[in-house]
């Protein structure tokens, strides 16, 4: 949608007969609208990406939120991207620091979910200048998910029991049976 709304810019600014008119700024043609818009003066405040990231830092935004608006702002605003990650890299992979992953894995788990984000827009790290991410080792994987279980298996167990007291007595055979088989089929693997 980025290229669609600097499009729309031109097209407010700029009188043309073709989109080759429109991406040509002072007899240069430019390869995108983006490009085009800038070179006309339309989009000359680089700042706008790290004023946005600040105030939805500021409004305790979660980091899977920031790591989503920074890929919008890759794709949408005028910016540098590698100064906008120096800048905020440390926002942006605040999860993963609360995980207790190696310092060295934090960025790259973040830089990984942006990537994601970016290839779904048919896009990736690499066009915006930054590094791609390595790709994860399944040890990284194994130790986010024991993390996970971890962190929330007392929860659930908290809350079965709960749960489990208002049971009626057929709920209680049936959940019985059920608990029983789970717990065979591990021990016999």
């Amino acid at each position: 949608m980025g290229e669609l709304y600097f499009l729309r810019s031109l097209l407010i600014h700029k009188p043309a007969r073709s989109f080759d008119d429109l991406r040509t700024i002072s007899g240069a043609r430019h390869p995108s609208f983006r490009e085009a818009a800038i070179a006309l003066g339309l989009f000359t405040n680089h700042s706008e990406g790290f004023e946005c990231l600040r105030d939805t830092i500021q409004a305790f935004s979660s980091p899977s939120q920031l790591r989503f608006l920074f890929t919008q702002i890759l794709l949408n605003l005028p910016c540098s991207a590698v100064k906008l990650l120096t800048t905020f890299q440390e926002d942006l992979a605040a999860d993963y620091l609360d995980r207790g992953l190696e310092p060295s894995n934090v960025l790259t788990s973040a830089l990984f979910d942006i990537n994601s984000c970016l290839r779904s827009a048919g896009s990736s790290l690499g066009d915006f200048g930054l590094p791609d991410p390595p790709e994860r080792r399944s040890s990284e994987l194994d130790a986010e998910n024991l993390f996970f279980n971890a962190s929330v298996r007392e929860d659930y167990i908290e809350e079965s029991l709960q749960m489990s007291q208002s049971f009626t007595a057929e709920q209680h055979h049936i959940f019985s049976t059920i608990k029983s088989s789970v717990v065979s089929s591990y021990d016999d693997t």
